[in-house]
């Protein structure tokens, strides 16, 4: 959901997988958490559209969020990863805990070790 004065578009993209998929309900106990980008975008974006975010952040945000996740996405495949999702609207906090509950088991982060996008912790702390 987003909303502004400006016009948006969304797509849906639908095909067929030649695999089997990784799914939220594969993990296992002992799993390590792989983020492959940093969390925050949709926090440094709000506050873009508050004109509170700096530039070189937003810069940033926008070089890593152009490339594509799909070479990621087939050597976690390839690695034999047990469930993926992406971090989306929810925030990490929700789809962490849609992987958790498909898969019935709990987590421990380290807080410190998650990577986070520049001006993210500042936009969120400034509300």
């Amino acid at each position: 959901t987003s909303q502004g004065a400006g016009l948006q578009i969304g797509f849906t993209i639908v095909g067929r997988v030649h695999s089997d998929p990784v799914r939220h309900s594969g993990a296992k106990a002992e799993d390590d958490l792989i983020l492959t980008r940093p969390i925050g975008s949709g926090v440094v974006l709000a506050a873009d559209m508050r004109l509170m975010a700096r530039g070189d952040d937003l810069t940033a945000l926008f070089e890593v969020l152009s490339g594509s996740q799909g070479e990621v996405a087939e050597v976690c495949r390839r690695a034999g990863a047990h469930a993926m999702t992406d971090v989306t609207g929810f925030g990490l906090a929700g789809h962490l805990s849609n992987i958790l509950n498909a898969s019935g088991l709990a987590a421990e982060l380290d807080l410190e070790a998650i990577p986070v996008f520049d001006g993210a912790l500042e936009a969120a702390s400034a509300g």
